[in-house]
């Protein structure tokens, strides 16, 4: 069965549309790179540089390096 049809005509340009957003609090959020050392965080940058000189993104290499 299908719903009855309305005679009421819709603006769908005013019409609003609801959406649930879920708030992040990123204060209270832990991520994984806050549990590494030092010396554990350096390595993850060196990969990351050596796969942009690999591709040949060097400025953003050197960005990457200023990290370290």
């Amino acid at each position: 069965m299908l719903a009855p049809k309305s005679s009421i005509p819709k603006n769908f340009r005013t019409e609003s549309i609801e959406y649930k957003v879920d708030i992040i609090d990123y204060a209270k959020l832990k991520t994984t790179d806050e549990n590494l050392s030092p010396k554990e965080s350096d390595l993850i940058f060196f990969e990351l540089i050596e796969f942009l000189m690999s591709r040949q993104i060097f400025g953003t290499a050197q960005i990457a390096l200023g990290y370290i």
